[in-house]
Parts: structure tokens; C-alpha cells; sequence
């Protein structure tokens, strides 16, 4: 079994080899006219690389330009070109003393707009909700007292009128009988003999003569002062009677004339009730009926916004301006809005500075970004993350590393030409590489490792057919080759006729003799999916 496999392999190794033979004998140029000015290159494996080139200029990822937006002094300046500096570090502010009066001001107001707002996120004190609920059963007793007026004087009960005149008549009769003015003037006069009766007393021992040997003068003298303190006595009394009896007058007088007020009070109402109440009494109860309902709505409203807590509205208002006044003192500094690097500083120590005026430039300078066009025809081979190899002649003989990072939907056309304008970044970038810089990038859409590499100067089309010209033994073969990934100078064999080591022609016969038709005859010249690379091995 074994012997016939080997048999049928060679007859049919014998017959691809005599096909083969024949083929190139009737492509084959004398050796004499192909040796003279023949150049050829010797196929190798190795590593193809498909790129898209474009150019570009460096950029920072994120720049920010601060400019002053109050006036004043520049107090001290906290960093210098080329300084490193986080999100938030202060990095010029100005003196104290040059405080713009809307900034000052602005410092007065954070600490009253913060109080105010505390005080509004604390809610009301118990005091003030317990105040509150006795306003609303003050106005609940108001409302009632009001609608019981307008009841009564819409429904007058005339018995009830008479009922209540009586009532006051008697107790006008009554306060006019209880006076006690008779009373206090009998104490008055009794007050007023025993002054007298003491004043005689006086006057007799006054009148007394003392030549008389009985009359002594010591004896004299006590009962003179004995009599004088009674008098004293007596007189007191009497005054305190004068005021008895002058209160008295005034207490009797104004207890009847108060129930004389209430006698006649309901004598009127007894009058209007046997009339009927008037249009004017009915609309003036109404309306204090509708007064004191209404201070209930208000003080019911009032109470229940207390029990509710602080308003939303009010918060966010007050929120709101607190904010502005922070923001209106912050004026002052300049903090940077995210890590980077100072760029550029215009302020030092001492400056007065304006409102608008530029004071530095921050820079992200962690990534880099180029913006480069592609061509319409090249896009669709372009997608996010693709690496790209970026070079730049200000750092000659260095290739460095970067991504693809944004890839447009839409396209800008300019004088018929329409180009997509694609990100790069560069992480973490080397120091030699600067914004403003104008570098090359080669974006690689495909890489192929180990393929047999062909020149693409070896490669003709004629009647569509793509050939090259293989030198064996001082003779020129042409060999029909497919191929696979293909750049701008090396294209990827896929055909098992080609095999590394063949040298192959890059001038074949006729080529010098016609012309190249040019591996990319069918393409209009150019190679198509623009440039590329090869590799070792």
C-alpha cells in the first residue's frame, strides 16, 4: 500500500514538473539578453505592517487660559513656568488691602447668607409652632364669637331682651340701696367731735393759772402733752375717715352709674329686638364673621408651613445665593481647574491687575493629541484604539507610541477632496515632544508576522494577471503570484511557487524593454490602502 502512494506521488510529481517545464520554457528570455542590467532582490519571510500616514501638530490634551475677573494687587504668586501643580492648588491671589468693595462686601454676606440659611434648615423653635398654635385657637374662638353674633341678631328672641332689662333694673336698684355713704358719714362726725373734744382739753390747760401753788409747772407741762398727743391722735383718725368716706362716695357713685349704663343698654336692645334688626347690623356682622374666618385660614396656613418644615423653594434660593457670595470672594485667587503643568505666567508680585486681564495658562501635558486628516479612502481601515507610530524631525532617529482615540462619523470636504479628521493620543510623552510640534504618524491598520515578502518592484500586471520574474540559472521565469496584505513598498505571497530565498527581478526584461506596467496598473499607480512597512523576522 505503501509502494503504490510512493508510485502515484511520483507520476504525479513527474507530470507537475514537465507541465511546469514547458510553461516556463515558452516564458523564458535568453540568458544573454536578461543577465546585462539585471536588478533582483531575494524573497524573505518576515513581518508586514499596513499603515495610514497623515501629519500633524502636537497638542495638550487640556489647556485653560485664567484670566482675573475682579481688580486689586497681586499679593503673592505662588508658581512659575513649568511648574506641576494639582486640581485646586491656589496659584496667584491677591493682597488683602486691594480688595475690590463687591468682594469685601461679598465676605460680609457668606457669614449672614450662611447664618440665614442654618436658621432655615433648622426649622421653627417649639416657641414659635406653640405661638402659632394658640393663634389658631384664638382665631377659632374669634370665628365663633362672630358667627354667634350674626345668629343672634339675625334670630332676635324678644323675651330674652325683656328678660335681660329686668335683670339690669334690679341690679341698679340694688347698687343704689347698698351705698354705704350714711356709714362712713357717721364715723366722719364721730372723728370730728373727738378733735374738738381734744382741742378743748388743750385750751383749758393752756388757760390754767399758773400763779396758782396747785397749778405746778412740771405737772402742767405732762398733761399739755398728754392732751396734744390725743389731739394728734384724733386728728389722724379724722382724715383717715375724710378718706373713707370720699372713696365710698366715689365707689357707690360709679357701681350705680356702671349699672345704670347696663339698665340702659338693654332697654336698648330690648327696643331693637321689638323692632327687628337693621340691613346695616346683619352686613356689619357678616363682615367681621368674614374677618375673623379669613385670620383663621391665615393663622391655620402659617402654622401648618411651620409644621411642614423649611420651604424647598427658599432653600434653593438661599443655596443659590450663598454660592454667588463664595464665588464673588474666590475672585480673588486663581485655582487651577485641574492637574497640569504652568504654561505660561503673566503676573508677578506687585501688579495691579483689571478685570478681563490674563494672568497664566495651564497645561495637561500627561497626554498629547494630534489631529490629523485621513483620506476618505483610507477611513473605513481606521478604528479606535489602533496603535500609531509617531515621529518628529525635532527628535531625529526616535519613534514613539500613540492610539487612536477618536474616529468621526462625519467628513470635511475642501476643493473636492474630503478627509476625516481623526484623534491620536500619546500617553505619558516623552519630554522631546512639545505642543505646538509638527510630527508625522503612521496609524498601522494591519500586521502580519512571518509571510514570504515580495518587493512590489518585482511585480508586473499584464491581461490582468500579476507575475514576477523569478532568476534561475542566469534565466528569468515569469511566476503568477497572489497576493495577501499589501503596502506601499512590500506585498504579502500567498502562492506556494514563490519560496524564500528565490531572488526575484525588480527590471524584468520587459520592463526595460517596454516599460513597467507597474504592480499597480489596475489601481491607477498607486498602491492601494496607502503605506507600510516590513519587518525582520
Amino acid at each position: 500500500m505503501i509502494r503504490r502512494n510512493i508510485t502515484i506521488g511520483f507520476a504525479l510529481a513527474a507530470a507537475l514538473a514537465a507541465g511546469f517545464w514547458y510553461w516556463q520554457r515558452s516564458s523564458t528570455v535568453t540568458a544573454s539578453n536578461a543577465v546585462a542590467g539585471v536588478q533582483t532582490a531575494v524573497l524573505e519571510r518576515g513581518v508586514l505592517v499596513a499603515a495610514v500616514n497623515a501629519s500633524g501638530t502636537l497638542a495638550a490634551a487640556q489647556t485653560a487660559a485664567l484670566n482675573w475677573q475682579t481688580s486689586g494687587v497681586i499679593g503673592k504668586v505662588a508658581v512659575t513656568v513649568g511648574s506641576l501643580v494639582k486640581a485646586g492648588d491656589t496659584l496667584i491671589e491677591l493682597a488683602p488691602e486691594s480688595y475690590s468693595p463687591a468682594v469685601q462686601q461679598a465676605q460680609i454676606d457668606v457669614f449672614t447668607l450662611q447664618d440665614s440659611l442654618d436658621a432655615l434648615l433648622a426649622g421653627s423653635s417649639a416657641e414659635i409652632v406653640a405661638k402659632a398654635k394658640l393663634a389658631v385657637v384664638e382665631a377659632e374662638a374669634a370665628v365663633t364669637a362672630a358667627q354667634t353674633k350674626l345668629t343672634n341678631a339675625s334670630s332676635v328672641d324678644v323675651d330674652y331682651y325683656a328678660t335681660q332689662s329686668v335683670k339690669a333694673d334690679n341690679a341698679l336698684s340694688a347698687a343704689q340701696q347698698n351705698a354705704e355713704i350714711t356709714n362712713f358719714q357717721v364715723a366722719l362726725q364721730a372723728a370730728a367731735k373727738a378733735v374738738q373734744d381734744a382741742g378743748k382739753v388743750i385750751d383749758d390747760i393752756k388757760g390754767l393759772n399758773m400763779n396758782d401753788s396747785r397749778n405746778q409747772p412740771e405737772a402742767v407741762y405732762t398733761r399739755l402733752k398728754a392732751a396734744q398727743a390725743t389731739y394728734d391722735s384724733a386728728q389722724l383718725k379724722y382724715q383717715t375717715e375724710i378718706y373713707k368716706f370720699e372713696q365710698a362716695q366715689k365707689s357707690d357713685v360709679a357701681g350705680i352709674q356702671a349699672a345704670q349704663a347696663a339698665a340702659d343698654t338693654a332697654k336698648s336692645a330690648l327696643a331693637d329686638a321689638r323692632y327687628g334688626p337693621s340691613a346695616a347690623t346683619i352686613a356689619l356682622h357678616q363682615a367681621q364673621l368674614d374677618l375673623a374666618q379669613a385670620n383663621l385660614l391665615k393663622a391655620q396656613a402659617e402654622l401648618a408651613e411651620l409644621q411642614a418644615g423649611p420651604d424647598e423653594q427658599a432653600v434653593a434660593a438661599a443655596r443659590l445665593k450663598l454660592a454667588t457670595a463664595k464665588s464673588t470672594v474666590q475672585l480673588v485667587r486663581l485655582v487651577a481647574p485641574f492637574a497640569g503643568t504652568v504654561a505660561g505666567v503673566s503676573n508677578k508680585a506687585g501688579d495691579s491687575v483689571n478685570n478681563n486681564e490674563p494672568a497664566l495658562v495651564l497645561a495637561d501635558l500627561s497626554t498629547l493629541e494630534i489631529k490629523v486628516d485621513v483620506a476618505e479612502m483610507d477611513i473605513n481601515r481606521v478604528q479606535i484604539g489602533q496603535a500609531v507610530n509617531v515621529v518628529s524631525d525635532a527628535a531625529p532617529g526616535k519613534t514613539f507610541t500613540g492610539k487612536i482615540s477618536v474616529v468621526p462619523f462625519l467628513g470635511a470636504s475642501q476643493q473636492g477632496v474630503v478627509t476625516f479628521p481623526v484623534m491620536v493620543v500619546v500617553p505619558q510623552p516623552d519630554p522631546a515632544l512639545k505642543p505646538g510640534m509638527t510630527v508625522a504618524v503612521s496609524i498601522v491598520t494591519e500586521r502580519r508576522a512571518d509571510v514570504l515578502l515580495v518587493p512590489n518592484r518585482a511585480i508586473r500586471v499584464a491581461n490582468g494577471r500579476r507575475t514576477v520574474s523569478v532568476l534561475t540559472e542566469g534565466e528569468q521565469i515569469e511566476v503568477p503570484i497572489t497576493l495577501g496584505l499589501t503596502t506601499e513598498t512590500y506585498s504579502e505571497a500567498l502562492n506556494s511557487l514563490l519560496k524564500e530565498g528565490d531572488a526575484v527581478v525588480l527590471n524584468p526584461a520587459s520592463s526595460r524593454q517596454a516599460g513597467p506596467a507597474g504592480l499597480f496598473g489596475l489601481f491607477g499607480g498607486g498602491p492601494p490602502g496607502g503605506g507600510g512597512s516590513r519587518g525582520g523576522n
